[in-house]
Protein backbone atom coordinates (compact mmCIF):
# COMPACT_ATOMS: atom_id res chain seq x y z
CA UNK A 1 0.00 0.00 0.00
CA UNK A 2 1.21 3.71 -0.81
CA UNK A 3 2.25 6.01 1.91
CA UNK A 4 -0.15 9.12 1.46
CA UNK A 5 2.02 12.82 2.45
CA UNK A 6 0.10 15.18 4.22
CA UNK A 7 1.18 19.01 4.02
CA UNK A 8 2.08 20.71 7.42
CA UNK A 9 1.42 24.21 7.43
CA UNK A 10 1.96 26.92 10.01
CA UNK A 11 2.17 30.74 9.69
CA UNK A 12 5.01 32.61 11.10
CA UNK A 13 5.94 36.42 10.58
CA UNK A 14 6.73 37.58 6.58
CA UNK A 15 10.75 38.76 8.44
CA UNK A 16 11.28 34.97 10.21
CA UNK A 17 9.64 33.76 6.55
CA UNK A 18 12.28 36.25 4.97
CA UNK A 19 15.10 34.76 7.06
CA UNK A 20 14.59 31.16 6.68
CA UNK A 21 14.86 31.02 3.16
CA UNK A 22 18.27 33.35 3.14
CA UNK A 23 19.85 31.01 5.58
CA UNK A 24 18.72 28.17 4.19
CA UNK A 25 20.15 28.85 0.78
CA UNK A 26 23.38 29.87 2.29
CA UNK A 27 23.31 26.41 4.18
CA UNK A 28 22.22 24.60 0.71
CA UNK A 29 18.94 23.26 2.13
CA UNK A 30 15.35 23.48 0.89
CA UNK A 31 12.75 24.11 3.28
CA UNK A 32 10.70 20.90 3.09
CA UNK A 33 14.34 19.21 3.79
CA UNK A 34 15.40 21.30 6.90
CA UNK A 35 11.75 20.75 8.25
CA UNK A 36 11.78 16.66 7.20
CA UNK A 37 15.17 16.43 9.12
CA UNK A 38 13.99 18.22 12.18
CA UNK A 39 10.64 16.15 12.47
CA UNK A 40 12.45 13.12 11.98
CA UNK A 41 15.14 13.72 14.61
CA UNK A 42 11.98 15.11 17.20
CA UNK A 43 10.12 11.80 16.60
CA UNK A 44 13.62 10.10 16.93
CA UNK A 45 13.76 11.74 20.41
CA UNK A 46 17.67 13.20 19.10
CA UNK A 47 18.37 15.12 22.59
CA UNK A 48 19.75 18.10 20.53
CA UNK A 49 16.14 19.02 19.51
CA UNK A 50 14.10 18.07 22.64
CA UNK A 51 16.74 19.77 25.05
CA UNK A 52 16.57 22.25 22.78
CA UNK A 53 12.73 22.61 22.89
CA UNK A 54 12.93 22.08 26.71
CA UNK A 55 14.44 25.54 27.09
CA UNK A 56 12.46 27.18 24.88
CA UNK A 57 9.07 26.10 26.52
CA UNK A 58 10.43 27.08 29.92
CA UNK A 59 11.70 30.66 28.97
CA UNK A 60 8.28 30.86 27.38
CA UNK A 61 6.51 29.99 30.61
CA UNK A 62 8.64 32.27 32.93
CA UNK A 63 7.38 34.97 30.11
CA UNK A 64 3.52 34.35 30.48
CA UNK A 65 1.69 36.84 32.23
CA UNK A 66 0.83 34.65 35.77
CA UNK A 67 -3.07 34.94 37.11
CA UNK A 68 -3.09 35.73 40.83
CA UNK A 69 -6.00 35.17 42.76
CA UNK A 70 -6.88 37.00 45.03
CA UNK A 71 -9.14 35.67 48.07
CA UNK A 72 -11.70 37.70 49.11
CA UNK A 73 -13.07 37.75 53.00
CA UNK A 74 -16.29 37.64 54.00
CA UNK A 75 -17.76 38.57 56.86
CA UNK A 76 -20.84 37.23 58.06
CA UNK A 77 -21.43 38.75 61.57
CA UNK A 78 -22.81 35.65 62.74
CA UNK A 79 -23.95 34.70 66.04
CA UNK A 80 -22.24 31.68 68.29
CA UNK A 81 -25.72 30.09 68.37
CA UNK A 82 -25.80 30.57 64.32
CA UNK A 83 -22.70 29.13 64.01
CA UNK A 84 -23.29 26.52 66.05
CA UNK A 85 -27.09 25.68 64.15
CA UNK A 86 -24.67 25.49 61.01
CA UNK A 87 -22.13 22.69 62.34
CA UNK A 88 -25.32 20.97 63.62
CA UNK A 89 -27.00 20.89 59.98
CA UNK A 90 -23.95 19.88 58.59
CA UNK A 91 -23.22 16.96 60.96
CA UNK A 92 -27.27 15.62 60.35
CA UNK A 93 -26.32 16.09 56.83
CA UNK A 94 -23.34 14.09 56.98
CA UNK A 95 -24.69 11.91 59.56
CA UNK A 96 -21.74 12.84 61.83
CA UNK A 97 -24.36 12.41 65.23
Amino acid sequence: MATKNRKIIFYDSEAHHVSLKNKLEEDGMTMSAFFRMLVAGYLAGDSRITTYLDRKRAKDKSRAPRKIKKEKEVTLDLKDSEIDDIFDILERENNLL
